[in-house]
């Protein structure tokens, strides 16, 4: 039955589309607007490993510094974690350096600014 239930949750996330952060590129933004927050991250690949950088959200993160190792989304009703995704209505799991995990509100919107190979911005709105 849960095995059911989380397949459904992937596949409706699948067909919202969403944000995978490790396919981001260095110095890529996504805007996230959550029911509480808006949360601005920076992508870095100027650390050893890829690395979120986490510049405005709610003031319980503020606390943790602003590197984030991982990104994650939450089923709250499932419990479930969907790995390397940043999808519509779900909580998002923020693990920061340091081994401290923060969780979000539902996810309402989200932006993703970059810059092309001849260096102009896009911005893509998803679920707008």
């Amino acid at each position: 039955m849960r095995n059911s239930l989380v397949k459904g949750f992937i596949n409706e996330q699948k067909k919202l589309g969403g944000i995978v952060p490790s396919m981001l590129k260095d110095g890529d933004q996504v805007i996230i607007e959550t029911d509480e927050f808006v949360y601005e991250i920076t992508v870095s690949l100027a650390m050893p490993t890829p690395r979120f950088i986490l510049a405005s959200g709610s003031p319980t993160c503020a606390k943790y510094g602003n590197i984030l190792l991982d990104i994650k989304s939450r089923n709250r009703k499932l419990k479930y974690d969907m790995e390397d995704w940043i999808g519509k209505g779900v909580s998002l799991l923020y693990c920061f350096q340091g081994g401290t995990n923060v969780l979000t509100g539902a996810v309402t919107g989200a932006t993703l600014v970059g810059k092309r190979k001849d260096g102009t911005e896009y911005k893509y709105d998803f679920w707008a």
